[in-house]
């Protein structure tokens, strides 16, 4: 196969090589050539008025347009960009123009030239520009997505730069805005998305940016939030309904459903953007969102007056069909199992549906564990559950089963440590190891350095006690366990002062 560097603009790449190869290796001058509708060209194009000599050429090249004469038209351009080199919307007509005329002439690496000036990766250049390269792009994607995942990450890494380039050339555009706020939500940035969104003026701010924006802030006032598309909230609907190829659309559906309370309508929406993902970004974001609003829509019904039992199941359910390692998810079918028999029964008709929610639960964290499905996860809750209803020896057995079956997550590691650390028996120096192990995965965690603390304080290590803890207090403030350890800790090393003033914080302390 050529190197990349051997292909040149304009020619045809090697049969058989990666038809992204171009996009990546020559960036913006590479991206593939569109067919333009001309009129609507010209029509930005004549919009600007440049010197008095180009009052001519501006006539002909309106003149060209109405004949269909696209060599005309071409000629014009050019003489009018000599005319006036800073009128870039004509440059950006040239390109688009010399792209349609090219048949192996040369014309279609004088339009890569014009791209790379106009529609630069290095600097602000021409906001239009920016912004056809990214539709170019995002057709390119729906057309042939690339199938390698570092492949992906590349191209949305070349679009949020041309975007980001566009918004400092024309700050507040809401067509280059709500596409890269579309982006950067797609990869978990919505503190980014938000100001991104924010930075478009009201009086042009679309109903779907509203939308996006308003699922964003929502979680801070969700009152506002809703108030924010009372009125433009069923356009965004309207549009998304009559337009389902419009993927970007229906993620601001979703918002709208979100920010609405519908979360019925959500899991629909987000269920088939999931369905449609043609890209590793998209489907991990219709994932993530997805188990999220069953996380809400689950809760709803957990705290509604009447609570409906079999939703709440099939929710659950079809939660795990999603992601079966969501860790919120197993979480609220642990609770639903209830192993503990913590939860009260209610009375009347309720019970029935309970007992059976209940049992469905059991038989399926049971079956999920049979089947080997997140035994780690599922140990992990089921450990938690019994540690709080002080069942210390199913608590310490599921810990154990945990780490037995995920030994490399440092947190697991942590949570045996510790309770093997604080429960009969108690197992001193298999609880160190672990957390050393757990350390040396993720060094430096405080609440790791609190456990090996502690540990070394029951050992009676005194001065490794107080240089871990010290650093965890930094870390996670003020707490109570930690002061009252580092008091015995100093009392015993005979700093008295330092041991008293450990006492008072761990009075003042709240946690």
């Amino acid at each position: 196969m050529a190197k990349q560097s051997q292909i040149r603009p304009g020619k045809k790449a090697p049969q058989g090589s990666n038809p992204w190869l171009p996009i990546l290796g020559t960036l913006a001058a590479a991206t593939p050539a569109i067919a333009v509708g001309l009129l609507g060209a010209a029509a930005v194009t004549m919009d600007r008025v440049g010197p008095p000599e180009t009052s001519f050429y501006r006539q002909q090249a309106e003149q060209s347009i109405g004949r269909g004469d696209l060599e005309g038209y071409r000629l014009c351009l050019e003489t009018l960009t000599r005319l006036d080199p800073s009128n870039q919307s004509w440059m950006l007509s040239l390109a688009q123009t010399l792209e349609k005329l090219d048949k192996g002439d040369g014309k279609k690496e004088k339009a890569s030239a014009l791209w790379t000036a106009m529609a630069p990766l290095d600097k602000p250049g021409f906001g239009p520009a920016q912004l056809e390269q990214v539709n170019r792009i995002q057709e390119k994607i729906a057309k042939s997505p690339p199938k390698e995942v570092e492949q992906q990450q590349a191209v949305y890494k070349l679009m949020e730069i041309h975007l980001r380039q566009g918004l400092m050339a024309k700050p507040g555009d809401p067509d280059m805005g709500i596409l890269l706020a579309d982006q950067l939500l797609a990869e978990e940035k919505p503190d980014d998305a938000q100001k991104v969104l924010e930075s478009i003026p009201d009086i042009v701010r679309t109903p779907e940016a509203k939308s996006r924006l308003a699922a964003i802030t929502q979680r801070k006032d969700k009152f506002k939030s809703q108030e924010s598309i009372a009125a433009s909230g069923d356009k965004v609907i309207a549009m998304a309904k009559a337009a389902p190829a419009n993927l970007r659309l229906q993620r601001a559906m979703a918002d709208t459903q979100l920010v609405r309370g519908d979360l019925a309508g959500a899991v629909v929406t987000w269920a088939l953007l999931r369905e449609k993902a043609d890209t590793e970004l998209r489907k991990t974001e219709a994932t993530n969102r997805l188990v999220q609003v069953h996380i809400e829509r689950i809760d709803q019904l957990q705290n509604a007056k009447e609570r409906d039992y079999g939703a709440i199941a099939d929710l659950i359910k079809s939660g795990l069909e999603v992601d079966p390692r969501s860790g919120p998810i197993l979480q609220r079918l642990v609770k639903l199992a209830d192993f503990t028999d913590a939860a009260a029964t209610p009375e009347g008709s309720d019970s029935a549906k309970f007992e059976s929610a209940r049992s469905g639960a059991r038989n399926r964290l049971e079956t999920m564990l049979a089947k080997g499905v997140a035994p780690d996860l599922i140990h992990l809750l089921l450990a938690v559950e019994y540690h709080i209803a002080r069942r210390e020896a199913q608590a310490r057995l599921h810990f154990d089963l945990a780490y037995r079956a995920n030994p490399k997550d440092p947190a697991i590691a942590n949570n045996l440590a510790w309770y093997l650390a604080n429960s009969s028996p108690r197992e001193l120096e298999r609880a160190i190891a672990l957390v050393n192990e757990a350390l040396t995965r993720q060094p430096g965690s405080a609440s790791f350095l609190e456990t090996r603390g502690q540990i070394h304080a029951q050992m009676g290590q005194d001065r490794p006690a107080i240089a871990d803890l010290e650093v965890a207090l930094g870390a996670l403030g003020s707490r109570r366990a930690i002061h009252n350890t580092l008091a015995a800790c100093y009392e015993k090393q005979g700093e008295l002062e330092l041991a008293k003033k450990h006492k008072a914080l761990a009075q003042e302390s709240k946690k």
